[in-house]
């Protein structure tokens, strides 16, 4: 049985920025602080390409080797520029894990 992000306990949620995708990058859920963060309502984000957010300054190789580190299972750091949705850019340095709802 799937396990919604929203009930999967990580300690400090409403203090780190989260978003759940899809392994094609679609949006399919996002906490407060992410909404905050993005500018958009949660309604606006998902179904929405996580690109919504992404900088055109940003290179896709960033995010080609973001995808292939945490399909693999490993977890991805980086510092990435974002943009919101009234055009402030903001530069985070953020871990992005994989969380699978797959048994093991």
């Amino acid at each position: 049985m799937e396990q919604p992000l929203a009930d999967i306990n990580i300690e400090g949620r409403n203090s780190v920025i989260i978003s759940e995708t899809d392994l094609h990058g679609t949006i399919l859920s996002a906490n407060d602080p992410f909404c905050a963060i993005s500018g958009y309502s949660r309604e606006e984000l998902i179904g929405q390409s996580h690109n919504i957010i992404r900088h055109p300054s940003m290179p896709k190789e960033l995010f080609r080797q973001l995808w292939i580190t945490i399909k693999g299972g490993e977890t991805f750091r980086a510092v990435i520029k974002t943009e919101q949705k009234m055009e402030v850019i903001i530069g985070l340095m953020l871990p992005s894990c994989p969380f699978s709802n797959e048994v093991k």
